[in-house]
């Protein structure tokens, strides 16, 4: 990235009023920084109001104290991709902020990303009581798709520095088929609906997570490989992952699974395939 080369959101017409949506002007400055051959996306104090933000390749969002990116609360704002959930691969919307299918991409702090979690926690609730006396619990789960505030899919050398994640709709921090990534000095806060995970390593390899202060609902650091028949089908551990001089509060720790399904029993070395 070419930290000389600076694209203001707010050229692009972003207003940080915390009302108007400003999904694409952010988005414009992004797409501006890639096709400049890279650089970094710079806001102007105050609450910007957005939905899905897709960065790319050799750019840095930089999330500066004082500047808040805050999510819409509505199903629109989030389009649905192809991705994975809780091990299964799926239609599932989009995150707040996604790296999907970049490299030598950054997003920076110490400002904050806000999922305005309460809206998908709420429907997520009325759902599960309808669906529980039906003996459908599970489902909920699953039908109630709600965006994750940060997604890394099928992208390398990333970083992850310095911001704040709090009332993440689903997962704050989802790190999916992807290598190379360094998480380093994120605090995870306000995260009281149900499977607010911390950050979660889902079958990717060469993870660094460090100086992390993660405070939820569930798991506050996950490492997970997939479910069941998909989880062999995909077929990717999650392998090489340091995690260390985290602090981790309400919530389990560190926690494996419940996805681990990968890798099959053919891809193991031979001494743990025998007793398989």
């Amino acid at each position: 990235m070419e930290r000389s080369k600076v694209f203001r959101a707010g050229d692009y017409g972003a207003v940080p009023d915390g009302t108007t949506v400003a999904t694409g002007p952010i988005q414009a400055a992004i797409d501006a920084a890639e096709a400049a051959g890279g650089g970094r996306v710079e806001f102007d104090p105050g609450t910007y109001l957005t939905g899905s933000l897709f960065l790319k390749s050799h750019v840095e969002l930089h999330v500066a104290e004082g500047v808040t990116l805050l999510g819409v609360a509505s199903e629109e704002g989030y389009p649905e991709m192809w991705s994975r959930v809780a091990g299964i691969e799926m239609n599932w919307p989009a995150g707040l902020v996604n790296i999907c299918g970049q490299e030598h991409a950054a997003v920076t702090g110490p400002g904050t990303i806000d999922g305005q979690g309460n809206y998908w926690w709420d429907k997520y609730w009325s759902m599960r009581e309808a669906y529980t006396p039906r003996g459908l619990r599970w489902a909920a789960d699953y039908d109630c798709k709600r965006p994750r505030n940060l997604l890394v899919l099928d992208s390398s050398h990333i970083r992850l520095e310095n911001f704040t994640s709090l009332r993440s709709g689903f997962w704050n921090v989802h790190i999916c088929y992807s290598e190379h990534v360094t998480v380093d000095g994120l605090t995870i806060r306000e995260n009281q609906g149900p499977s607010t995970d911390g950050i979660d390593i889902d079958s990717s390899s060469h993870v660094l997570v460090e100086n992390c202060s993660i405070d939820c609902n569930d798991d506050n650091l996950c490492i997970k490989s997939g479910r069941d028949a998909d989880g062999l089908r995909v077929n990717l551990p999650a392998e090489h992952i340091v995690i260390r001089n985290c602090y981790t509060g309400e919530g389990a720790g560190i926690t494996l699974g419940s996805e681990t399904s990968g890798p099959a029993a053919e891809k193991l070395p031979p001494e743990l395939s025998e007793r398989s």
